[in-house]
């Protein structure tokens, strides 16, 4: 079997090698998650849940921070 490169198709790069937007996107992805972070103490404040409450909250959440 051929590899994509005979069809004119060139390999993907590295993860580490890719361009500026992965780094960007990364940075924005960072930025997403402390901000959300932030707004769910407030809003846990806000509803004064328990330890317990928030940590149910938490672990029924389908989201998991970091996945894209």
């Amino acid at each position: 079997m051929r590899g994509w490169s005979s069809c004119g198709i060139p390999a993907a790069p590295h993860p580490r090698q890719q361009g500026p937007h992965v780094k960007a996107a990364r940075q924005r992805t960072a930025e997403i998650v402390r901000l959300e972070t932030q707004l769910n103490a407030r809003v846990y404040d806000l509803f004064d849940l328990t330890a317990a409450e928030i940590k149910l909250i938490e672990e029924s959440t389908k989201y998991r921070y970091g996945e894209v």
